[in-house]
């Protein structure tokens, strides 16, 4: 280690070192106490060698966030994209390897980052910290006739719209297909997703487990106030509360401010739906899951071609994907927020673990759908733009809200195109009950079901 990243580490840390290096100078006795040095030292090797690796093999879609990330032999060193890394700047993190389990506990028990960041930094100085959920007992207990006793799901339902009209003109989450016929084919996402949450929750349950809805109907979403009441009621609140805890900056807040004199404007409307009420509702579901503390997450979507806009046209396209974290780009570790977010996926296993059961889905899409896995051949732009292949097929990596706000192991589920020539058929209902009856969208909750059958018994019992 040079002279310069020693004068940037504490004073207990420059201690371990003088004393692991004396214990390396005596190992050659071979005393047992004497080679716990050497155990040490491969363990911190293997440490950073793994973390490297995952950094940028994972984390890093823009390798220019690379430099933000110094590894030692001894711990990692983080710098905030506004610090030039060098001998005379303090690195706004560091994590000793020493402390790592530490470091993974402060960063998955507060989602806030904000004892990390005072405990994790210079002066190095770590506190125990009162867990927000105590740790459960264990709970997954599974039986022949309940093979998901006590597994803890997690469940949300993409989206929010509460009618048609409101998906089309402000959500923008819809599809409008008007084929040869007098009357248009109109389907809008969030009551396909509710629909399918209802059905999966009745079947897990029926297994044995407990089961979490972040909404379960489309006149109340997570956030807890309906949009257009939240324009009249919460507006101001919330965007001073925003713009307090840096959610948003004051460019961002007068735009705002200037979109709501604009109202009733359904253009006004959708841009702070966009900009503001949407992404409070996003921390309001990784909210409810993270107090939840579930084994398993599932964000249920549907998908639309995305060379097919707007969607007033069938499509021949159809393919399935699913997501997990990681694949983080420029500008997406400026705020303290984030940054935490991401170096508690650096560090845990969450990545690795959402990786295994994203890949159980995707063979359900694949094999129970008969949906093909999207690949880079397809040319889809925001998996080449955004996003990271993983080995399994059909699954990506990407810096997605909400796969990189909530803990624990996910997916993100996108099974089929709702505009596809034959998919839209199936998917055409009157109401949110007939919806419920729909045969594909219970094939759909069937290979939710069976992926998590499946990953339960491999990987949690």
């Amino acid at each position: 280690m040079t002279a310069i990243k020693l004068r940037l580490l504490p004073l207990f840390f420059l201690t371990f070192l003088i004393v692991s290096c004396s214990k390396k100078h005596h190992a050659s006795t071979q005393n047992p106490k004497d080679l716990s040095a050497v155990y040490e030292d491969k363990f911190h090797d293997s440490t950073r060698k793994a973390l490297e690796t995952k950094l940028h093999q994972w984390m890093l879609k823009d390798s220019a966030l690379a430099k933000h990330f110094v590894f030692t032999n001894d711990g990692l060193l983080f710098y905030a994209p506004d610090q030039t890394p060098g001998p005379d700047t303090h690195p706004k993190f560091i994590i000793p390897f020493n402390y790592l389990g530490e470091a993974i506990h402060t960063l998955e028990q507060d989602p806030s980052g904000e004892h990390f960041a005072k405990a994790f930094t210079l002066p190095f100085k770590t506190e125990p910290i009162t867990p927000i959920t105590g740790p459960l007992e264990p709970h997954f207990n599974p039986s022949d006739s309940l093979p998901l006793r006590g597994l803890r799901v997690a469940l949300d339902p993409g989206h929010l719209a509460p009618n048609f009209s409101f998906a089309k003109g402000i959500e923008k989450k819809f599809i409008d297909l008007h084929e040869g016929t007098d009357s248009a084919t109109q389907i809008f996402e969030s009551e396909l997703t509710l629909a399918t949450t209802y059905l999966l929750k009745e079947q897990l349950e029926e297994a044995g487990a407990t089961v979490l809805l972040t909404h379960t109907d489309l006149n109340t979403p997570p956030i807890g106030t309906s949009f257009y009441k939240w324009i009249n009621e919460r507006f101001y609140s919330d965007l001073n509360s925003a713009f307090q805890t840096g959610m948003i900056d004051s460019v961002q807040k007068a735009a705002l401010e200037e979109q709501h004199k604009k109202i009733p404007s359904e253009k006004a409307y959708a841009y702070i739906f966009k900009k503001l009420y949407n992404p409070l509702d996003f921390n309001a579901r990784a909210s409810l899951i993270n107090d939840f503390d579930p084994d398993i997450t599932v964000i249920l979507h549907y998908n639309v071609d995305v060379y097919n806009k707007p969607w007033t046209q069938a499509t021949t396209a159809n393919m399935s994907m699913v997501f997990a974290a990681g694949s983080f780009m420029e500008g997406e570790i400026d705020k303290q927020q984030d940054q935490t977010d991401f170096l508690r996926l650096l560090l845990n296993k969450d990545i690795e673990n959402s990786i295994e059961f994203c890949n159980e889905v995707q063979k359900a899409f694949e094999q129970q759908l008969k949906i093909p896995a999207a690949t880079p051949q397809d040319s889809l732009y925001y998996l080449e733009r955004y996003c990271i292949k993983t080995s399994k097929n059909g699954v990506y990596l990407r810096n997605l809200s909400l796969t990189r706000k909530i803990h624990g192991t996910l997916c993100y589920g996108e099974p089929l195109y709702q505009d596809n020539v034959h998919e839209y058929k199936k998917l055409t209902h009157s109401n949110f009950t007939d919806a419920m009856a729909l045969p594909r969208i219970r094939e759909v909750a069937n290979a939710y079901f069976s992926a998590i059958l499946t990953y339960s018994k491999r990987q949690l019992h």
